[in-house]
């Protein structure tokens, strides 16, 4: 009989604190109620508007978020070199990536460059340029302004447990690269891509160096061909525009074709626009 008492009395034990286990683990606040919970991954990728350039070589040193009630954290301080000329015809490169980042709202990204960065200029960019150039063609950069070398930019990325992030960078080399007598400027021009999705492709057939412009009147979108000929410009907003190609001399010797233009060229939301080979 007293055994028979005891094991109820164990029975009755285990079933409370079950109980209180269940109770407790129900109390608990889920992940998502938890303002600073972590959340999904937050990645940074750079692709690029290129310029007349054979290569322009940047090393990002860190990236951070600006988090809304908290301030500036890291998302990623390792190095990354990148040759942005590179990233053309739809290309893209990982600058950052944090697997565990905090849960909120983020409005700002800052990217931080080394002061260090090397131009490769065309073979018939050589002839007027008076700088020092070094034996494979390339050039050293000067910072256009003093101080750290970063670039702020707005963003609105909201990261929650369910969601995480993706920023994609476009570096406008073109319009980074100053000349200034004999030597060249960095200033990097950086704009958020917020939808990738929609934008236009095409070829430019027989042509080395081109530049590609888009335009509408009021948006105005740039690019550079790559040594295939192709082009992809992302992030254009929805509308009817003219498609410009304007041809660069091959060589110093040649004379540069004319201008070609396209008009009525449709972007869809959503939609890559497929331009297939275009002959000048």
């Amino acid at each position: 009989m007293k055994t028979l008492k005891k094991l109820s009395v164990m029975v009755f034990a285990c079933m409370f604190l079950m109980a209180a286990c269940k109770k407790e683990e129900n109390a608990a606040p889920a992940p998502q109620d938890n303002p600073g919970a972590a959340g999904q991954s937050f990645t940074v990728k750079m692709t690029d508007a290129p310029g007349d350039f054979e290569a322009l070589d940047v090393k990002v040193v860190g990236v951070e978020a600006y988090l809304e009630g908290q301030g500036w954290v890291t998302i990623d301080n390792r190095a990354k070199a990148v040759n942005v000329v590179s990233l053309t015809n739809g290309a893209e490169t990982e600058i950052a990536v944090n697997n565990n980042p905090q849960a909120g709202v983020y409005t700002k990204l800052k990217v931080k460059f080394d002061p260090q960065a090397e131009l490769k200029l065309n073979a018939y960019a050589l002839v007027n340029y008076g700088g020092v150039i070094k034996s494979d063609n390339r050039v050293d950069l000067v910072w256009l302004y003093s101080g750290a070398n970063e670039v702020e930019l707005a963003i609105n990325e909201t990261v929650t447990v369910q969601t995480g992030a993706e920023v994609l960078l476009d570096f406008d080399a073109a319009a980074s690269v100053i000349e200034d007598g004999n030597k060249y400027l960095l200033q990097p021009v950086i704009r958020e891509i917020k939808d990738a999705r929609t934008g236009i492709q095409g070829e430019v057939e027989g042509q080395a160096n081109a530049a590609i412009v888009i335009t509408d009147g009021t948006n105005t979108f740039a690019t550079y061909i790559n040594a295939e000929g192709k082009f992809m410009l992302k992030g254009i907003k929805p509308g009817v525009y003219k498609l410009i190609i304007d041809p660069a001399a091959k060589a110093i010797d040649d004379v540069e074709k004319q201008n070609k233009e396209l008009s009525g060229v449709v972007i869809v939301e959503g939609q890559i626009t497929q331009m297939g080979k275009i002959a000048l």
